[in-house]
């Protein structure tokens, strides 16, 4: 995953089927990688990464046979080759992008097709929206053959395009604007983009209109009082936090926001304000980022790379979108231990109350912070709109306890209401949200 866009989506199209409108969403190029429900999930993938590469090189490629095509987008071949796939450079792919600018005259307009021809077997659309300016090359077939008007997102897109060769750059401007002509009505998500893109592409007054960015509060508590600087600074609890989440860039902003940051520290108001960066750091970025970190030295701020009491951390990613989260605790007294866990859930309340039933977890109130632990793991219940698939068949199947004795257990449980699957002596439950709990005994033992 290298931008945020998929992000996006896919929490705009959770939210408006949460407010009860009929959603499909269609990936392009490769599966999503969230740590979230995946709103396309079941959805085939068009214009599968390696089919646009190979329909780019070769006209043999563009003329194989349908079912190797269909291969080639298969989900778990995408993974593999996204894996192994480098950060897109706009330098090395002018000409794939100058294709797929051209729509249906390009290289790629079989995919195209393919995707219509998909799109005509569900319900007919209200609307068309495309997450980005780079697909208006698909507006002119969408607009004539699904009979639906065509909304375009803008977003970064004049960075990529000004990034390119000389050799394309101008052509590409030149292709997307006409392309854009298609296009019923962008969104950008402030005047100045908006205004910037309207001049560069020509655009017509009326095919704009300002949409800003916003993200999900489910999870988050909010304070009396939230959004007051007044009331930051007034009120217990912890210091007010500005986040930046996005490539360490100049093109993102990343500057702006430390300048930012600084002012806002000189106010009285604010003067307790954190800033958390975070995000891709290549190594064309690092001049920038030395740089932001010399100048909030300069001003006094104290630079960490570690989190409260001293715990350093990274997340690594792992198929089905699984994330583990490494923290360093030099008191250990094994090279590893378990720490936690997360539970994304439409009921926080219910689940923690199940565990609590099930398992005794203990609940503690902390000022404004609601604790949960069993034995050997703490257990954190964020509210989601969306419920999560079940763990069973994923590639973290179940989690796991350790009882003495499984059979008394079992017995327990069920004069609870929850029912196990026994084997021998381990045994298997599951949560209301889905996630199975294998049960099992001596495992100190061994």
């Amino acid at each position: 995953m290298y931008c945020g866009g998929c992000f996006r989506d896919n929490a705009l199209v959770a939210a408006l089927r949460k407010q009860g409108h009929d959603a499909l969403m269609v990936p392009l190029y490769r599966p999503l990688t969230l740590d979230e429900p995946d709103q396309s999930e079941k959805i085939p993938i068009f214009y599968g990464g390696i089919n646009v590469y190979l329909d780019q090189k070769s006209s043999l490629f563009r003329r194989a046979p349908r079912w190797l095509h269909q291969l080639l987008s298969a989900r778990p071949l995408l993974h593999w080759a996204s894996g192994r796939a480098a950060k897109t450079q706009a330098a090395e792919v002018g000409e794939l992008l100058l294709s797929m600018l051209r729509g249906e005259e390009g290289q790629q307009a079989r995919e195209l097709t393919d995707l219509i021809t998909w799109l005509k077997t569900q319900r007919p659309p209200d609307a068309i929206c495309i997450s980005n300016a780079l697909l208006a090359g698909m507006a002119r077939r969408l607009k004539a053959e699904l009979h639906a008007p065509v909304v375009c997102l803008l977003a970064g897109e004049d960075a990529f395009l000004d990034s390119l060769p000389e050799a394309v750059r101008q052509m590409a401007w030149q292709t997307l604007a006409e392309r854009c002509v298609d296009v019923d009505l962008f969104l950008p998500p402030s005047r100045y983009f908006g205004d910037l893109m309207g001049r560069r592409l020509q655009l017509r007054p009326n095919q704009l209109a300002l949409l800003p960015n916003g993200i999900s509060l489910a999870g988050y508590p909010t304070p009396a009082g939230a959004g007051s600087a007044t009331a930051a600074r007034a009120e217990p609890g912890p210091a007010p936090v500005l986040g930046y989440f996005a490539r360490m860039c100049r093109e993102k902003g990343l500057d702006r926001l430390v300048d930012a940051y600084l002012l806002l520290k000189k106010r009285n108001e604010l003067a307790n304000l954190r800033l958390h960066i975070g995000g891709g750091c290549g190594p064309s970025d690092e001049p920038l980022v030395e740089e932001q970190k010399r100048k909030l030295a300069a001003a006094g701020v104290k630079i960490s790379n570690e989190r409260t009491q001293g715990q350093k951390e990274f997340v690594a990613m792992f198929p089905d979108g699984v994330k583990v989260e490494f923290y360093q605790d030099k008191t250990l007294t094994t090279p590893i231990a378990h720490h936690h866990l997360h539970f994304r859930t439409t009921d926080p309340d219910g689940l923690r109350a199940w565990w609590v039933k099930a398992f005794g977890a203990e609940v503690k109130q902390e000022g404004n912070r609601t604790t949960t632990s069993i034995p050997g793991a703490m257990l954190s219940f964020t509210r989601v709109d969306a419920a999560a698939p079940p763990t069973r068949g994923h590639s973290l199947d179940h989690t796991g306890v350790n009882v003495k004795n499984v059979a008394e257990y079992c017995d327990k449980l069920a004069g609870l209401g929850i029912q196990c699957e026994r084997t021998g002596n381990i045994a298997m439950v599951t949560d209301p949200a889905g996630t199975r709990i294998e049960i099992n005994q001596g495992l100190e033992s061994r």
